[in-house]
C-alpha cells in the first residue's frame, strides 16, 4: 500500500551538525548523538535537538552541543573550538555533505548561549554545553 507524503524534507538537525563538527574530531566516533559513558574516548561532542518547529519550507531546530573532556582545561579548550566552528557555520552558511552524499543547506545559525560548564553524572569528565538555533532548508526527496 502506498501513502502520499510531502515531497520535501530537511536534513535531520543532529546529522547536519555531526557532519559539520566532524573535522574537529580525530575519529568519527568522537562526534555523536548518544550520551557520553565511561570508557568512551575523549574529547567527545554530543549533538541533540531539543526543540523547534518546521513549516513547508524549512526546519527550525534548537540544538545543544555538549563537549566532554577529561579535565576543565581540555573541556574549556575543546568547547571553544566547537563554538568557533559553529560561528564559522553562522558566518559562511556553507552546504554540508552528509553520509550518503546528501547535501544540506543552512539558511542561518544563531547562538542562544555560548559554551558554559554544566555538571554531569560522571566524575571522570567535565562537560560544557552551548545552544544554537538553525534554519535548515527543505529539499525535494
Amino acid at each position: 500500500m502506498s501513502t502520499d507524503l510531502y515531497d520535501k524534507a530537511a536534513a535531520p538537525a543532529e546529522a547536519f551538525l555531526r557532519a559539520w563538527l566532524l573535522p574537529l574530531a580525530t575519529d568519527p566516533a568522537l562526534v555523536g548523538s548518544r550520551r557520553w559513558q565511561a570508557g568512551m574516548a575523549l574529547p567527545y561532542r554530543l549533538v541533540n535537538r531539543i526543540d523547534g518547529p518546521s513549516d513547508l519550507i524549512s526546519d527550525f531546530p534548537t540544538v545543544r552541543v555538549h563537549t566532554f573532556a577529561a579535565d576543565y582545561t581540555a573541556a574549556s579548550r575543546e568547547a571553544e573550538r566547537t563554538h568557533r566552528r559553529m560561528l564559522l557555520l553562522a558566518q559562511d552558511l556553507p552546504d554540508v555533505t552528509l553520509g550518503g552524499g546528501v547535501v544540506a543547506s543552512c539558511a542561518w545559525c544563531a547562538t542562544n548561549f555560548a559554551p558554559r560548564e554544566e555538571s554531569y553524572g560522571a566524575e571522570s569528565v567535565i562537560r560544557f554545553v552551548a545552544e544554537y538555533a538553525l534554519e535548515l532548508r527543505f529539499t525535494t526527496t
